[in-house]
């Protein structure tokens, strides 16, 4: 985890393959969003931009796609930046 601006920024979540679509996913963001309640008034996270599941998974959880950064990972691609409010 680092910062963005003032913000924390989470740029990796990884869940084991064998243990996906079964709630954890969820409960790490959870976490990250616990970690951060009344101490800051938005989160953000990135996320490869060829990761649909991981997209979808943000969204559903209320994140919103607000930019892009480019080079972020060794892709080459520009990765999707999201953020939440409280």
């Amino acid at each position: 985890m680092c910062m963005f601006s003032k913000f924390p920024l989470l740029r990796l979540i990884a869940v084991n393959k064998a243990y996906r679509r079964k709630g954890f996913g969820t409960e790490i963001l959870k976490i990250y969003e616990s970690k951060y309640k009344g101490k800051v008034d938005r989160i953000f996270l990135c996320v490869s931009s060829f990761n649909d599941k991981a997209k979808a998974l943000y969204l559903l959880v209320g994140f919103k796609e607000v930019g892009k950064i480019d080079g972020l990972y060794p892709c080459k691609r520009a990765s999707p930046l999201h953020n939440k409010r409280r």
